[in-house]
């Protein structure tokens, strides 16, 4: 579209430098048919424009300049408490503004950070900024851009690159902004297991609502672990669920869903074969967002390699479509000699962890 905003459709494997990893990757994931929330980029090149409008240039090119330690933190201080306070440069907020009321009449959007480093599709410091959820209103929005690009100063961040050998300076934040769902409920997909590296297993979460409680640590969410050539059901935990983040903040759950399982075995098997079409896609293996609407349709919020693992092997010749079909040995349900019934039946028939089906 312009220099400054670009549509998400428009985005593509090759636009990391442009629009960061994260905002590469699901312009990449609509192209091939996956579902992706509506929404756009603000591209590394306003970042860049921002910080020359508002005479950063020389303090940023200080702070390169120092050795790691407590002057070198003061000085990103208040680089970031300077971007929190700056204007937007008349261009870049002009045709933010227009994006944005292409979307809706004060449309609730999400503001999320998507960092540029080399052509890498994850950064090394992927995780360390938190998103805007919720966000409504135009000087909403543009506080919302300012604190993304400032959190590149915080000093979690300056920390990170100093021990992963980041260079800091090479770090340019895209910012994603993406139309607000209201999500029945949501959680991560791992198409390996991100503690021990293993690929036979998918690890699945999910939590009534959205998944910032769970992604923060503040709440605990269902735990699935899937094989992944059966997408048979390896280990099942369900927790009480009873308070849950929703697109207006912490809120009680229902009586009757609190322990019940937020999926069903249905719905981790459609998880699943998803989630190993984006790794096809990402050809690594991959961490992903995901949320339920109310229509029942499963969307990707965010997508990016796992990191710290090894390439994939070269891949093994697979169906056209992944296989459908009941699992030939018993589910973890089917075990128990429950019916599959839906989240809002049978609140008390899961409660407790429970134990794996196999090693």
């Amino acid at each position: 579209m312009t220099d400054y905003v670009v549509d998400l459709e428009e985005l593509g494997r090759a636009s990391v430098a442009q629009a960061g990893g994260k905002g590469a990757l699901l312009g990449e994931l609509l192209a091939r048919g996956v579902p992706v929330p509506r929404g756009f980029c603000l591209t590394t090149r306003a970042y860049d424009d921002f910080l020359e409008s508002s005479g950063l240039v020389a303090k940023v090119n200080e702070f390169h300049q120092l050795p790691p330690g407590q002057e070198a933190l003061d000085a990103a201080d208040a680089i970031r408490l300077k971007i929190t306070e700056a204007s937007i440069p008349a261009q870049v907020a002009v045709t933010l503004s227009t994006l944005y009321r292409s979307l809706g009449q004060r449309p609730r959007v999400a503001v999320r950070p998507s960092l540029a480093y080399d052509d890498r599709l994850r950064s090394p410091v992927a995780g360390a900024i938190e998103p805007h959820l919720n966000v409504s209103g135009e000087k909403e929005l543009f506080q919302a851009v300012r604190d993304t690009w400032a959190a590149v100063w915080q000093p979690r961040v300056i920390e990170l690159c100093r021990t992963t050998g980041t260079d800091h300076a090479a770090l340019k934040p895209a910012v994603i902004m993406q139309v607000m769902v209201h999500p029945l409920c949501s959680g991560t997909l791992f198409t390996a297991d991100p503690g021990t590296g293993d690929r036979d297993r998918l690890v699945l979460t999910a939590h009534w609502g959205t998944s910032q409680g769970a992604r923060s640590g503040q709440l605990a969410p269902d735990t699935y672990h899937v094989d992944r050539d059966t997408l048979n059901l390896r280990y099942k935990r369900i927790v009480t669920k009873e308070v849950m983040v929703s697109t207006s903040g912490f809120v009680p759950v229902p009586k009757n869903r609190r322990n019940s399982p937020v999926l069903k075995d249905s719905q981790i098997r459609e998880l699943c074969t998803m989630a190993l079409g984006v790794e096809q896609i990402i050809s690594e293996p991959a961490e992903i967002e995901w949320c339920q609407i109310s229509s029942g349709e499963i969307q990707v919020l965010e997508a990016m390699p796992v990191g710290e693992i090894e390439p994939m092997p070269a891949p093994r010749p697979e169906p056209e479509s992944p296989a459908w079909e009941e699992p030939s040995t018993p589910s973890w349900d089917d075990q128990d000699g429950d019916e599959e019934t839906d989240a809002d039946e049978n609140p008390a028939s899961q409660n407790g962890a429970r134990e794996p089906l196999s090693p």
